[in-house]
């Protein structure tokens, strides 16, 4: 793999913050997004539901989700109000989300379970 998707990671954490990188190892998990997901993931991050850890980070900002929809440049509409992160971006952040010592692979489990009742959710 090229260092371009860990130099435009970089220049997104630079213009937006900790905060919103934070959200984007989140984002990357799922295969497609709705912004409805993401709203729901940035929830839970807020409120910390994924996490038994107490995180002392900077709150994310709500606006984090447009941000990272459409400002980035890291994610495609492939459909109405459905987004793809580009492959090799959503590689590097989940690779990030993995070995960032606040989440690891814990969160990784915790966001299958979100994941799952998400879409069992919308099933019925």
């Amino acid at each position: 793999m090229t260092d371009e998707p860990k130099s435009r990671i970089q220049a997104f954490k630079k213009r937006y913050g900790d905060a919103h990188l934070r959200l984007a190892y989140h984002a990357a998990f799922p295969l497609s997004l709705t912004p409805e997901l993401l709203y729901s993931l940035w929830s839970g991050i807020q409120n910390d539901q994924y996490n038994n850890q107490q995180e002392t980070a900077e709150s994310i900002p709500w606006l984090a989700v447009s941000d990272f929809l459409i400002a980035s440049g890291f994610c495609n509409q492939v459909g109405h109000d459905l987004y793809e992160i580009q492959p090799d971006l959503r590689q590097e952040l989940l690779q990030a989300l993995e070995s960032d010592p606040r989440f690891g692979t814990t969160r990784i489990n915790e966001l299958t379970e979100f994941t799952l009742a998400y879409a069992e959710a919308r099933l019925h």
